[in-house]
């Protein structure tokens, strides 16, 4: 009996990393700060949130036993950003109690004032709706510029000892 001898090319065999999957409740807290920071706490739903999420209200409730469950686990997070920053700051100008204040205040200018900022809006607030209105003389709206000096310029009063020159 011939048979024929079949010959086998030499294949490179490289390792392809596995690409791991996000995990549902991940998907889900994602998606659910995303719609709190661009509608509201309150104007977001549990169906928005699953759609969003690419998953079902089924999947929601596995992983959540209900909204509250997930607005206070996204304000814990929001938290522990905030506080992280604050820390990393403060940190960094370890033992000058004056430049971790104008350094804060710097921080949180900055943190609050630039366009799109999520700390612009309260979490618990909707976006308020913009309307045409007559213009007016004079704004009742401060400027963040306004607020931050004024800030600081409060804080000078009540700690003098703390912002004398040395």
């Amino acid at each position: 009996m011939n048979r024929s001898r079949t010959t086998q090319a030499a294949v490179k065999k490289e390792i392809i990393p596995a690409q791991t999957k996000e995990r549902v409740r991940d998907r889900i807290m994602r998606t659910a700060s995303a719609l709190f920071y661009c509608r509201g706490i309150h104007a977001v739903g549990v169906d928005a949130i699953a759609s969003e999420a690419g998953t079902n209200k089924m999947s929601f409730y596995r992983n959540f036993s209900s909204k509250d469950e997930l607005v206070a686990q996204y304000l814990r997070e929001a938290e522990a950003e905030a506080w992280g920053w604050w820390d990393e700051t403060v940190a960094a100008h370890a033992g000058d109690p004056r430049a971790q204040v104008e350094a804060l205040f710097g921080l949180l200018f900055k943190k609050t004032c630039t366009e799109g900022s999520r700390w612009q809006t309260p979490p618990w607030k909707s976006p308020t709706p913009i309307t045409r209105r007559a213009p007016s003389s004079r704004s009742t709206r401060p400027t963040c510029a306004g607020a931050s000096a004024g800030l600081r310029a409060r804080c000078m009063r009540e700690t003098p000892t703390l912002w004398e020159t040395r």
